[in-house]
Order: C-alpha cells, then sequence, then structure tokens
C-alpha cells in the first residue's frame, strides 16, 4: 500500500484520486501527530470495494452461527443452563439444530 503524508496527498490529490478508482488499491494517509509515538493515518479506498468488503463481512457474520463450532458450543452452554427450550426438550432442540443444518446444506 502506497503511503502518502498529508502534504504529499495534497499535492498529487487528483493523481491519487484517480489511482485509487483505476487500480483498485488502497492509499495511506499517514498524520503523524507531535505529541504522540504512534503514527496515525487514514486508508482511502474505492466505493465499490467498502461495499464489496462490508458484504463480505456481513456473510461471514451470518455464516459464523452455521459452522459446527458454533452449534456445539451453543449446544454445550443450553445444556448447561437450560432444561427445556419452549414447550420442547432438549431432545426437540437437537432435532431443531439438525433441522437447521440440512436446510443449510440443502441451500449451497
Amino acid at each position: 500500500m502506497v503511503i502518502y503524508t498529508p502534504s504529499s496527498f495534497r499535492k498529487n490529490l487528483f493523481q491519487v484520486l484517480r489511482s485509487v478508482l483505476d487500480t483498485n488499491n488502497e492509499v495511506e494517509i499517514a498524520v503523524q501527530e507531535k505529541d504522540q509515538p504512534v503514527r496515525k493515518s487514514v486508508v482511502l479506498i474505492d466505493k465499490e470495494r467498502l461495499d464489496q468488503l462490508k458484504k463480505e463481512a456481513e456473510v461471514d457474520k451470518q455464516n459464523f452461527y452455521d459452522t459446527p463450532d458454533a452449534k456445539e458450543a451453543l449446544r454445550e452452554a443450553i445444556s448447561g443452563e437450560v432444561k427445556t427450550i419452549g414447550d420442547g426438550s432438549l431432545h426437540d432442540f437437537e432435532k431443531w439444530i439438525n433441522q437447521l443444518e440440512d436446510e443449510a446444506k440443502q441451500n449451497r
């Protein structure tokens, strides 16, 4: 990733913006505060790339709960604390989880 200082970014503003749009690469503008030991920065990315990253993050968040590990963790949490789910038992909950797994497999 190319890194610019604020002054070099200002001098090359249009070229930097065109580069971000044309190459779909990120550009970092480093902002060094005199009293801070850690450099802060801003990153410019193409709007389409930002939308794509947000969409991928949302899909990843939704898919997290559709993994065997997440389902097992949920089962463990419930079996340790709760004896029934709604009107049913943990056995009914297990059937419901299996049904969700089957539906997820069909939708893939």
